[in-house]
């Protein structure tokens, strides 16, 4: 089985979020829980993944967070 590469993938996990980012996953659980966030996946009710474009743009349209 070919790995993806984290710019192929729809979604990634909380590490591979905080590794691509520099934020902390802390820091990346408190943008989840903001109104107007866009990348947040929840599988069930425990799992979350981040969906890897939204979350690249928000993070090159913001230059504060």
């Amino acid at each position: 089985m070919r790995e993806t590469a984290i710019s192929e993938a729809i979604t990634i996990d909380m590490n591979e979020a905080a590794k691509l980012s520099g934020l902390s996953k802390s820091k990346i659980y408190k943008l989840v829980k903001q109104p107007d966030c866009n990348f947040a996946l929840y599988v069930g009710p425990r799992k979350l993944l981040i969906r890897y474009r939204p979350f690249k743009e928000y993070l090159m349209t913001h230059d504060f967070i």
